[in-house]
């Protein structure tokens, strides 16, 4: 018999006679802890004074029971809570802190970087049918011809896909670049009616930037068929001899690039830049992100495509024409871009996902568990796929937890495939968010919005940062036709729905925010407190700036305003361009903390373990730790910004905490809160400040499990 059931049982006759007493015993004597962790440097960050230096409550020792803090204190009282199945963990003087908390990482992001699933992924991935490259010739009508003679030497299937990515000749100025490409697209180069003379009698896309098409190559050629598992198998039809291009070119006057993009050859990001404003095109986008100002990428469909896709999505058309806002009238042509590719709603719509749930579950657990490696035990993200979400509840099912704890806000309503329907699916819904506390692993925190104008490099600024026209023409104020953005937070707020994460850069945007957010105040009969319980946050803080009004804003609505250092590097790029002024926009955290903004702290990293203690470092020192190719790395950026290590550290525990409605259990190591820590190879609080970034976590323990451990360090009797 267990010996804490024989002393249950010895205590029965004492406790009948003396009810009062038993409710007096502590719990703690009834029961043994699970875990206890001793000879620790243990700081709680109990002290949540946001600019205080003070971390709080320092002990030696900590007990665990049921996933949750039993106590904490010296070592001998501490192994007095131990019992005969206790485990025992010594960490020999390693500093212990709560666990780090990211406000805002995509599991599927994640899961689309992890190299240790990247050849299984792709396997399942490609969408059956023939894949090629082909590249771009002065001509249009020349690059689907030099298309249809590859067809002819190869030909289709009936029935069979052609997806055909269009390669651009980045080796020669008077042929277009990529943004060209894709301004020619939408300008009618290439159109469905060429693509159709061209490929008559199979479906067919043909794309720049990101297309369907899984071969990049000029003139190779694969067909890729369904394998019974699933998996795609891959038939080569034509590789081509190393590509030495011997291309003799005669540029004409009816070039149609001419006028849309001459002597564009690959060149410095600002040459470029304003080569684009010229083209009335507000960014020279590095990457495209989610679709807008000028993304490069667009696919257009042939007339059997395009038949196909309205069959298997019957609203396509319409959701294209009015969401697709870089063109007039993209349903109507064919054309598939912006939030369309970026979502994947297309293409999941007309090739659905085939990875089995078993395979797909498994991955989902390896990318909460990578998260674990960098001393994450909380995140929170939007959830962009339906599949991904069954997938989090079959996980939980079967688990009855995950890795890490997920507070999830729900992106998919904003996906095209449900439009026009948006702004009536979160009324009819029901406004289904929470707390923590309602499942400690997978809760619902309201709704995202994210995508609209998702780039550091466009930041709204209006009249708060004057500039030249070509600066003010590149600013992304986002409005009523960004993705009907508006027409869907007001009725869903309206009706009681927590705006959990919304995309907003710089300081113009906030107003603009908080212009809908009046609206849906009003509309559904809320006050001003109910606004503020929503705890309306934001995301990818990196040029906020510090206007008065702004912030009288944020604080009167009770915004909270994550800061992601990486994102200041990327803001960095654009703010220079105004001068002097522009740099007091960077992420400006000492004054809006001391204003008494509620800012948090965000990393959105997607592979790197440890890294969050170079963010941590640039909250401290202000010296720029993002080596990214924007070409800011090492630049000191505003000092007096600097915020100390232990507020630095509460950016990542007590106020990320606090916005995701768990700062009742997490966010710092005290009696009831969820036993979720991490051990630290340096004492953060004591190492010198420039090796603040050099630090790694040695492990991380959520509720009652270590789910990381460094292969090279290991605590006594685990």
């Amino acid at each position: 018999m267990k010996p804490t059931i024989t002393l249950f049982k010895r205590l029965i006759p004492f406790l009948a006679i003396f009810p009062v007493a038993y409710a007096q015993i502590p719990d703690k004597v009834l029961h043994y802890a699970d875990t206890i962790v001793v000879n620790g440097n243990i700081v709680s960050m109990d002290n949540k004074e946001m600019l205080s230096p003070d971390p709080g409550s320092i002990y030696q020792a900590m007990a665990i029971r049921d996933g949750k803090i039993l106590d904490l204190g010296n070592n001998n009282y501490i192994r007095s809570l131990a019992g005969p199945n206790t485990q025992i963990m010594n960490v020999n003087g390693k500093t212990i802190i709560p666990g780090l908390i990211e406000t805002h990482v995509h599991p599927e992001s994640t899961l689309n970087e992890m190299p240790s699933v990247e050849a299984v992924r792709d396997s399942y991935q490609w969408a059956p049918g023939i894949h090629t490259a082909v590249l771009v010739e002065e001509n249009p009508a020349d690059t689907l011809e030099n298309l249809k003679q590859m067809l002819n030497e190869y030909p289709p299937e009936p029935g069979e896909w052609i997806h055909v990515l269009l390669v651009t000749y980045e080796e020669h100025p008077d042929l277009p670049d990529i943004a060209a490409l894709t301004a020619g697209i939408y300008n009618n180069v290439f159109t469905m009616e060429d693509l159709t003379r061209a490929i008559p009698n199979n479906p067919a896309t043909i794309g720049s930037g990101d297309s369907p098409s899984a071969v990049v190559q000029p003139g190779m050629m694969i067909r890729v068929r369904i394998g019974p598992d699933q998996k795609s198998i891959v038939e080569p039809l034509r590789v081509p001899q190393a590509m030495q291009d011997k291309h003799q070119i005669d540029l004409s006057k009816d070039n149609p690039f001419n006028e849309l993009f001459s002597n564009n050859k690959a060149a410095l990001e600002e040459d470029a830049f304003h080569a684009h404003l010229e083209q009335g095109c507000g960014w020279a986008e590095v990457d495209g992100h989610h679709g807008q100002h000028c993304s490069h990428r667009v696919i257009v469909m042939n007339q059997m495509a395009f038949d196909k896709t309205n069959e298997l999505w019957p609203g396509f058309v319409l959701a294209a024409n009015d969401m697709m806002t870089l063109t007039d009238r993209a349903g109507d042509r064919g054309l598939i871009g912006g939030v369309f590719q970026e979502s994947e709603a297309w293409s999941r719509t007309i090739f659905p996902p085939r990875v089995p749930k078993d395979v797909y579950d498994q991955w989902m657990k390896d990318v909460m568990n990578h998260y674990a490696e960098g001393g994450l035990t909380m995140i929170a993200s939007s959830l962009e796929e339906g599949r991904s979400m069954t997938s989090f509840y079959r996980i939980m099912r079967e688990d009855k937890r995950l890795p890490v704890r997920f507070g999830y806000g729900y992106e998919m309503l904003r996906s095209p495939l449900l439009y026009p329907t948006q702004p009536q699916l979160p009324v009819n819904l029901g406004a289904h968010w929470g707390p923590i506390e309602a499942n400690p692993w997978f809760w619902p925190m309201g709704i995202t919005d994210g995508g609209s104008g998702d780039s550091r490099r466009v930041a709204c600024f209006d009249q708060d940062l004057p500039g030249s026209m070509a600066l003010k023409q590149r600013e992304w104020c986002m409005n009523d036709e960004a993705y009907r953005i508006k027409q869907l937070l007001v009725p869903a707020i309206a009706s009681g729905w927590r705006l959990f994460s919304s995309h907003a850069f710089g300081s113009h945007q906030f107003r603009l925010h908080a212009e809908w957010i009046e609206e849906a105040r009003i509309r559904g009969n809320m006050t001003m407190d109910d606004i503020r319980n929503l705890r309306i946050g934001f995301a990818h803080g990196g040029a906020v700036g510090k206007i008065p009004d702004v912030i009288e804003i944020m604080k009167d609505y009770n915004f909270y305003v994550p800061i992601r250092p990486s994102d200041v590097a990327e803001s960095l790029v654009q703010v220079k361009r105004y001068g002097p002024e522009g740099l007091e926009f960077l992420a400006p955290t000492k004054t809006l903390l001391e204003a008494g903004v509620k800012v948090v702290g965000e990393g959105g990293h997607e592979l790197t373990p440890s890294i969050y203690f170079r963010d941590l470092s640039m909250f401290i020192t202000r010296r720029i730790k993002d080596p990214s190719d924007v070409g800011v790395e090492g630049e000191l950026v505003m000092p007096e910004e600097a915020i100390d290590r232990v507020a630095a550290l509460r950016l990542y525990t007590s106020r990320a905490s606090e916005w995701l409605f768990a700062e009742n259990v997490t966010g710092s190591l005290e009696v009831g809160y969820y036993a979720d820590f991490v051990v630290l190879d340096k004492d953060y609080f004591s190492v010198p400040v420039d090796q603040i970034e050099d630090n790694k976590i040695l492990m991380t323990y959520v509720g009652d499990q270590v789910i990381y451990k460094d292969e090279e360090w290991s605590p006594d009797n685990i």
